[in-house]
């Protein structure tokens, strides 16, 4: 291992990346971060916690101790007189930030802020990065000390770090999103026609299956791929306490927030019941069309097959494409199949 410290710190930082990429999920992932973030970075204590648009702190924690009921509401309510919260509330700016940047040592001490939580936990200097942002909050990571205060090295290294850890934090989050919404589709049956959408954090679409995307243009008419529709986009905003079901000729679409994401809607389900009675109209003729299309025969051959004209072969698969609303010969036979019109296994 070489003395060069320049070397010793990018190594570390490379051991911290590859520790949070590896991360278990959301749940452990604050408790990662501190644990790798002090080994690059000393410190006394690692804060990851959320706060609002006010500045107040809504979740997380402190390591390696928590603060005691009696410190945590005393931060809670000082913490938006807190420069460094104060200086990100009020601008747009998301650099690595010092205590040391607003107040002094003395003003530290004539704060209200310092006689009610920082000087029994022996706090005196902190350097903050925010590594995470949504509509209504903020991620902040909070590094503190008793003894020097954080330098040059310290603030280089956590402004190259802090993007990683914000795209890291999303990566764990939606992985650990994708895994929770694989696993309610393998509940829902092979048959079934669900959808999966997932936002980021500004509620652009992240993620969306093909079947999610041609359900809602289907129900909720031409929009840009790349966010919800309006009507889907207001009802979300709304906080939803149940599903938003919407109605047409083909059937009833139900979208309901991921159980898991109810307080801050992220995960999206969509679910199509499709209307019985169409498919059962099917005529005779029509179901022997519908046979050969799931056989793959092209028209020239179930033609000669029937002893009818490719047009005649056309006006079925039309009748066909209608009455199972559906737009493709792939379609028209996968739709059988889901509604017993046809056994694919016989086929095969």
């Amino acid at each position: 291992m070489t003395d060069d410290p320049r070397i010793r710190d990018v190594s570390n930082v490379l051991e911290l990346v590859e520790a949070l990429q590896s991360c278990a999920g959301p749940e452990a992932f604050p408790a990662e971060l501190a644990a790798g973030i002090s080994g690059v970075i000393g410190c006394d204590h690692v804060s990851v916690g959320e706060i609002d648009n006010a500045g107040r702190w809504i979740g997380g924690d402190t390591y390696p101790d928590s603060p005691t009921l009696e410190e945590h509401l005393a931060l809670r309510r000082l913490l938006p007189s807190h420069p460094i919260v104060s200086h990100y509330l009020q601008t747009a700016d998301r650099s690595v930030r010092s205590l040391s940047d607003f107040w002094s040592q003395r003003e530290l001490r004539r704060s209200t802020l310092y006689g009610q939580y920082y000087r029994a936990r022996d706090i005196r200097y902190q350097i903050a990065a925010v590594v995470g942002a949504r509509r209504d909050a903020r991620t902040a990571l909070v590094l503190s000390r008793s003894g020097l205060d954080f330098g040059p090295r310290e603030r280089v290294l956590l402004e190259v770090l802090r993007p990683h850890i914000s795209r890291l934090g999303e990566y764990v989050t939606a992985r650990s999103r994708i895994a929770c919404v694989l696993e309610r589709l393998d509940h829902v049956g092979k048959n079934a026609r669900l959808g999966i959408v997932l936002l980021d954090h500004t509620g652009s679409i992240e993620f969306v299956t093909g079947m999610a995307s041609t359900a809602m243009a289907r129900y909720f008419g031409r929009h840009d791929g790349s966010r919800l529709p309006d009507r889907l986009a207001a009802w979300l905003a709304g906080r939803p306490s149940g599903p938003l079901n919407v109605t047409s000729q083909r059937g009833v679409l139900t979208i309901a927030p991921h159980e898991q994401a109810a307080s801050s809607p992220d995960a999206l389900l969509l679910r199509e019941r499709l209307h019985p009675g169409p498919a059962s109209s099917l005529t005779r003729r029509e179901r022997e069309v519908l046979w050969m299309l799931a056989t793959g025969m092209p028209n020239k051959s179930i033609a000669r097959s029937l002893g009818i004209a490719i047009p005649t072969v056309k006006t079925y698969t039309t009748g066909i494409y209608r009455k199972l609303a559906v737009g493709s010969r792939t379609e028209a036979v996968t739709e059988a199949a889901r509604r017993g019109l046809i056994d694919l296994q016989q086929i095969e």
